[in-house]
């Protein structure tokens, strides 16, 4: 918030119930008392109340905002314009362009990735301020918040199976287009067939290398398993009901079952479930939860609490209720999907595949 010297600054944090229509004025009228005590010198008595947001004085704050450049202008303790020459002269320069095109602190020349959710480095509640900010309330714009890796759903094989299928049939279409390729030019006379007996054995060996150089493997095909994300529904973590608490802390005690990419890292994980059964496990940010108490909720683990969201659009489609995007990836409730969520495509190539 810029209230138009830069030796002021405060902040002014977002009520979760709040919209952008109640917040933005408040923000406004502080921004102009901070401008009015800069001009004029600070009034302890014309500052309108930051932090009481109740209902029965929301028609008085404006009306305080209003009165700020009065009360301070006829108070004994303006200064004017002393104090302002002396911000001014303690004040530095800007050391970049104000213009909105090159001026780095301008909202469209912030990085694209702003809006995407760092499940290792934000807590539940940032991680909702970062959604809200970007993408939530009623004023929906369709961000990308995060990258689902379907990797990590029961579906694996069976997506991983028709990739494999479609590069084969994109391979046989290329070697058969190569055959008639050299078919049509062995009719062109003595002179290209001569030319083609040259390079015959090249041509031969080129197709009978495709099926091993173009025959993708699975951390290859990995990287078509990742959709981006979009969550349109989110729930604020003071707001996730008992029940759901109740199911993520019997999790973090590790009393509910991971699902895993490998049976292997599965059979390793039930091993030591058992012998700490009562000990808190380590849980991956980005794994996800479906709590059996509210199907429409999934749960994502970030560095402190649990991002709780009802709704997400996945490229290419319309935005859908959790339980739905859970049920067409064959997901169930009271299992935790290791890695389900990734901040970017690196990380999701650098974890295990099989």
């Amino acid at each position: 918030m810029d209230s138009g010297d830069v030796l002021w600054q405060q902040s002014m944090p977002i009520p979760h119930d709040m919209s952008i229509r109640e917040y933005l004025p408040r923000v406004t009228s502080l921004g102009a008392t901070g401008l009015c005590e800069c001009i004029f010198g600070a009034v302890p008595s014309a500052r309108a109340p930051a932090q009481d947001w109740g209902d029965a004085e929301d028609a008085n704050d404006a009306e305080d905002a209003n009165d700020a450049v009065a009360d301070a202008a006829v108070s004994p303790t303006c200064d004017w314009p002393r104090t302002f020459d002396a911000r001014w002269a303690s004040a530095w320069p800007q050391s970049y362009d104000v213009h909105f095109t090159k001026d780095p602190y301008h909202a469209p020349l912030l990085p694209r990735d702003r809006a995407v959710i760092r499940w290792r480095s934000m807590t539940a509640e940032e991680a909702y301020g970062t959604w809200r900010a970007f993408v939530g309330g009623e004023y929906y714009n369709p961000t990308v918040n995060a990258t689902l890796d379907k990797g990590a759903t029961p579906v694996r094989e069976q997506l991983l199976r028709r990739l494999l299928d479609r590069a084969a049939r994109e391979i046989k279409k290329l070697s058969h287009h190569r055959r008639c390729e050299d078919e049509t030019a062995q009719l062109g006379g003595s002179e290209v067939k001569a030319s083609e007996e040259g390079a015959g054995g090249t041509k031969e060996a080129t197709v009978a290398e495709l099926p091993s150089t173009m025959e993708p493997h699975h951390k290859h095909l990995h990287r078509h398993l990742l959709v981006s994300c979009t969550f349109t529904d989110a729930v604020h973590p003071r707001d996730v009901p008992s029940a759901v608490l109740r199911e993520l802390h019997q999790l973090e005690r590790g009393e509910v079952t991971v699902v895993t990419r490998s049976a292997y890292q599965e059979y390793q994980h039930q091993q030591q479930q058992h012998q700490h059964h009562s000990m808190e496990v380590y849980i991956e940010p980005g794994s996800a939860y479906f709590p059996r108490s509210v199907e429409e909720m999934c749960a994502v683990k970030c560095r402190e609490g649990w991002f709780v969201w009802q709704a997400a659009a996945l490229k290419g489609s319309t935005s859908q209720p959790a339980d739905l995007l859970r049920k067409g990836m064959a997901m169930k409730t009271g299992l935790l999907y290791a890695g389900l969520f990734v901040e970017n495509s690196t990380e999701a190539r650098e974890s295990p595949a099989v």
